[in-house]
């Protein structure tokens, strides 16, 4: 019996003060402060508020490794990172969203320049019909200039007088519409280079290429510049108004 408990007495003795018991395995901490100096037991944390602390086995074999704590500013950064990544997973998956829409709106390239070629033809088709009416116009009152020059009628002066107004407003008129038309047309350039810009990056990203500006070239189809054309030959000359008309029967002033 006696020698029993003094079995039991060494074993406690044996047993290094800063080690610790967790279920049924010892533990040991150790760590190293800034100033270079090694702590072990129970205190190894708190002696080393700022440095890594490892747990070692009752056989001194590393068990685990409790990294330096991160200090406030550390933490800030962390979680700025971590906000600047969600921001571009959600940039990249609006960027999908955007792109399915563009790839399904147009599907092919050349359906994207058929669109933006066929509104620009239009309002080119306006400008050029409103320039050929301001030519009818400007000859009606160099006509009506005239007239006033040698009419001796003060009532007959003062009909011309506001026959020569009425066209001349519609001259302003005219003009001032091309001037609204100049301005559409630029705003459609500017659209459709935008969206061709974005038509051919969605497109390298969906095929998995990398996209080159200037590819493909920028191509009118040759429908559109024929179509175009014809519409164009079919308007009224400002130097002969009387050799050609609008097709469909064009309102002439």
């Amino acid at each position: 019996m006696i020698k029993i408990c003094i079995g039991v007495v060494l074993v406690l003795l044996g047993t290094p003060v800063w080690a610790t018991e967790t279920g049924s395995k010892f533990v040991i901490s150790k760590c190293q402060d800034i100033d270079g100096k090694w702590h072990y037991g129970d205190r190894a944390a708190d002696e080393c508020a700022q440095s890594k602390v490892t747990e070692l086995d009752e056989q001194g074999y590393k068990r685990k490794e409790i990294a330096v704590p991160k200090t406030g500013k550390e933490l800030e950064v962390e979680k700025a990172a971590i906000k600047k990544e969600e921001s571009k997973r959600r940039a990249k998956k609006e960027q999908r969203e955007v792109d399915q829409r563009t790839l399904a709106i147009y599907e092919l390239e050349v359906n994207l320049i058929r669109a933006r070629d066929e509104k620009l033809a239009h309002i080119d088709t306006t400008i050029q019909a409103n320039n050929n009416f301001i030519g009818k116009l400007r000859i009606q009152v160099e006509s009506l200039g005239k007239q006033l020059k040698e009419s001796q009628q003060k009532n007959q002066q003062a009909d011309i007088q506001k026959r020569l107004g009425a066209v001349q407003a519609q001259i302003l008129a005219y003009e001032r519409d091309n001037i609204d038309r100049k301005v559409d047309r630029k705003r459609v350039e500017e659209k459709y280079a935008l969206e061709l810009d974005r038509f051919r990056h969605a497109a390298a990203r969906r095929d998995g290429l990398e996209f080159k500006p200037g590819e493909p070239k920028e191509t009118t189809p040759e429908p559109i510049k024929t179509e175009t054309a014809k519409v164009k030959a079919a308007l009224p000359d400002a130097k002969d108004p009387d050799k050609t008309s609008l097709q469909g029967g064009g309102t002439q002033p």
